[in-house]
């Protein structure tokens, strides 16, 4: 995954008004789901919170989903769990919305190389690059920075 950057200070998020974001790689269900990508907004401090993803449905499928998900941090499938920003409290739906448009690639599409712009992307883990990467030209996500408390 890309590191994001900013030109000039960073934006401040405070636990009063913004919830912590993660890049989550978890082990997926089987040879033909090795892994997942997802993005994990935790909306409960160290509890819970929502994932967004993307599955592959039968024959490579690429579907939306989002659902409220245990802390990952606290699975045994987890792989990677890394901070990536801060998301607004009041900006949930806003998230899903731009989530739920990003279009999903046919499953024999044979691509080389990353995506053009302009190309929906080809599996889960481009799918949770190309929404991050979304998001955050959205103004949806904010980087880290300093903590406000």
């Amino acid at each position: 995954m890309a590191a994001r950057r900013t030109n000039g200070a960073a934006p401040h998020a405070s636990l009063k008004t913004h919830f912590q974001v993660f890049y989550v790689v978890s082990f997926g269900y089987g040879p033909r789901d090795p892994f997942r990508y997802a993005i994990y907004v935790e909306t409960t401090q160290h509890q819970q919170g929502i994932i967004l993803q993307a599955q592959a449905l039968s024959r490579g499928v690429l579907s939306y989903s989002t659902a409220t998900f245990p802390n990952p941090n606290d699975s045994i499938h987890t792989v990677c769990l890394q901070p990536i920003g801060w998301a607004a409290k009041n900006s949930i739906s806003q998230i899903k919305g731009i989530c739920q448009r990003i279009p999903m690639g046919a499953p024999d599409d044979n691509r080389e190389g990353p995506p053009l712009p302009g190309q929906p992307p080809r599996d889960k883990e481009e799918w949770a690059n190309v929404a991050i990467d979304a998001l955050f030209a959205h103004g949806l996500f904010l980087p880290l920075g300093r903590l406000d408390a």
